[in-house]
């Protein structure tokens, strides 16, 4: 019988010491761990850990490649393998299907397994933090911030709780909390990327431009990743320097070509910039057609909706920007973020009460208006909404 301890070990090497490391890095950690575990059936196919941990490994891969089916097909298949030879769903299968199930956003079946995985094991705190994941997309934030809140209690230090718990916090605008805990990530991460970026967003949103700069720079200089280019590419573009802020959303496009936050900043800084507004609309399109994919997946995106509807707006499609918009606000009309994308909508549809509407609705929600008030796209309402804001 191939031994659980060397099935999680090779499963872990890979695995899990990408953590902190950038996307493509984790690729090919994954694509490792999957050859390795699968090389490994060939002789040991009465191993239930060996199926187990390659069963973790798609799911990883899953969450790496959420459009190509096939990876979770394999996770599950491999999991129910598991199951059969052990002759039940134990806590650490139960588990992994309950992390598969939550990337495709069937959240009943995802809590299910993970209840299933506690009941087991109730200390588990890959397990807690999985659920708390589910509540909070479920829109159950007081559940989900009991279980998050257990998780840093029973590992303090451990910087996925720490990092998850600081990303619910900055969804709900509780940004002195996230600092906090992301803050603990750097602690936790010194060498990675991740907190420095996480910080960098922080700062930005809250219109704290330099030490926005400060941590994208930081994170840069640890490892060139999108998400740090993004993030500079949209400080440069809310300080008016368009140029900078194309050619950092260019960086970050060739490090992920389908990041559609990049495009959307390229796009953005392109509409101010002479002879590049072909380039822009190229980017918008490219966007739109992107988020499409993502949307016939996961059709209750409310923020994904809105997103797209500003990008139709850019376009000058109003009618389609406004019919996504609709559907943005169907499926979640309390979203500040998305009322924010509204104010945009109808700014460049040229309905400037109508904008101003929706940022007040916005602020009363909880939102913030500071990154609207920098977006050289609402220049002209910019004293208005000071006023709103406060």
């Amino acid at each position: 019988m191939w031994d659980r301890k060397m099935a999680d070990l090779i499963f872990l090497s890979y695995i899990f010491l990408s953590d902190g490391r950038n996307d493509d890095q984790c690729q090919e950690y994954v694509n490792k761990a999957i050859r390795s575990l699968t090389a490994l059936t060939a002789n040991y196919k009465d191993s239930a850990p060996l199926y187990a941990a390659l069963g973790r490994a798609y799911v990883y891969k899953y969450g790496l490649y959420p459009n190509e089916e096939i990876w979770a097909q394999n996770a599950h298949v491999n999991c129910m393998r598991a199951a059969a030879l052990l002759g039940a769903v134990d806590g650490d299968v139960a588990r992994t299907l309950g992390r598969l199930y939550a990337r495709k956003r069937e959240f009943r079946a995802a809590l299910s397994y993970l209840q299933s995985a506690l009941n087991k094991q109730p200390y588990d705190v890959e397990a807690l933090l999985e659920t708390a994941g589910v509540y909070a997309r479920n829109r159950q934030f007081a559940e989900a911030e009991e279980l998050y809140k257990r998780v840093i209690t029973l590992r303090q230090d451990w910087w996925p709780g720490q990092n998850e718990i600081g990303g619910f916090y900055f969804d709900r605008r509780r940004y002195a909390e996230a600092e906090r805990h992301w803050n603990q990530v750097v602690r936790l991460l010194p060498d990675s990327d991740i907190g420095f970026t996480n910080l960098g967003h922080l700062y930005l949103i809250q219109g704290s431009f330099d030490a926005a700069l400060g941590k994208y720079k930081q994170s840069l200089s640890i490892n060139e990743t999108p998400e740090a280019y993004g993030g500079l590419s949209w400080h440069s573009y809310l300080t008016n320097q368009f140029e900078d802020a194309r050619v950092y959303a260019e960086k970050g496009l060739k490090l992920d070509e389908a990041d559609t936050t990049l495009l959307d900043h390229k796009g953005s800084a392109c509409r101010w910039l002479p002879n590049r507004e072909a380039e822009g609309r190229a980017a918008f399109k490219q966007a739109v057609e992107l988020k499409l994919v993502e949307l016939a997946i996961d059709p209750w995106d409310a923020l994904g909706w809105a997103n797209l509807a500003a990008w139709q707006a850019k376009l000058g499609q109003a009618k389609e920007a406004e019919s996504s918009l609709r559907r943005a606000l169907s499926y979640d009309e309390t979203d500040p973020d998305v009322m924010n994308i509204a104010v945009l909508i109808y700014h460049l549809a040229g309905r400037g009460n109508e904008a101003l509407r929706w940022a007040e609705l916005a602020v009363k929600n909880g939102g913030q208006l500071d990154e609207l008030i920098s977006d050289p796209e609402l220049a002209s309402l910019r004293d208005q909404l000071a006023r709103i804001r406060g």
